[in-house]
């Protein structure tokens, strides 16, 4: 299983998350998720991350996970990540939004640790209790009016 990188950044983190994007060298031997707070509204996101070498596209429910990719969660939808597959759902909105960050995240940790695909999450996680290895994240950033938080299972060829 190779490493994977989540993002999420709020509304106003598009400047943030695409200079994120932009410092990932390629090859990248991740794979790279991110989630906005767009909601249900039509959205260009993915054609404004796709690089060469480094493609971007709006995630699709069942698709394998390759790495080398960006894949972004479509609007009015959350992503999921399972042991080798995307899956996205039209669940309960969390924290008031959808796609949420939450439901990424806690896969991610979730996939990494071999347990069990999570279908749903609702509120904070608690997946990281009782001396489970923690991830490493990479940083966050904020101000009135964005927030971007990112985090790698493993520190991929990417990122150094």
């Amino acid at each position: 299983m190779h490493a994977v990188v989540v993002i999420g950044a709020s509304a106003g983190g598009f400047e943030p998350l695409r200079r994120i994007i932009a410092a990932l060298a390629v090859p990248c031997t991740a794979s790279v998720y991110v989630v906005m707070h767009i909601g249900s509204k039509p959205s260009v996101l993915p054609s404004l991350l796709d690089r060469p070498g480094l493609p971007a596209g709006f995630a699709q429910d069942g698709t394998l996970i390759e790495a080398g990719h960006i894949y972004v969660a479509p609007p009015d939808h959350h992503m999921f990540l399972e042991r080798h597959s995307i899956r996205l759902s039209h669940g309960p909105k969390v924290h008031h939004t959808r796609p949420a960050i939450d439901p990424l995240f806690v896969s991610a940790i979730a996939r990494q640790l071999g347990w069990p695909a999570i279908p749903r999450v609702a509120g904070r996680p608690t997946l990281l209790s009782r001396g489970s290895p923690r991830p490493k994240f990479m940083g966050t950033g904020s101000s009135a009016s964005f927030s971007v938080v990112g985090m790698v299972t493993a520190l991929p060829d990417c990122l150094r």
